[in-house]
């Protein structure tokens, strides 16, 4: 079984401002969609997560540097 992460762990696993996450990230249309437990409750696979994290890092080495 995969890790949940819930908002404050994405956010610290991602190293970034739990409020960055909640208000930006996990709006992305690319960004891995949460498994909603209620209306306040909602987590993310750990693997997913890694995953989306690995084609950012990709998609980042692809671009040429100005």
């Amino acid at each position: 079984m995969t890790t949940r992460l819930n908002l404050d762990q994405l956010a610290q696993h991602l190293a970034i401002d739990r409020r960055y996450v909640r208000d930006n990230l996990v709006k992305r249309p690319d960004f891995p969609r949460p498994l909603v437990l209620s209306r306040y409750l909602r987590y993310w696979l750990a693997d997913e997560v890694e995953d989306w994290m690995l084609r950012q890092r990709e998609r980042a080495a692809g671009r040429p540097r100005s």
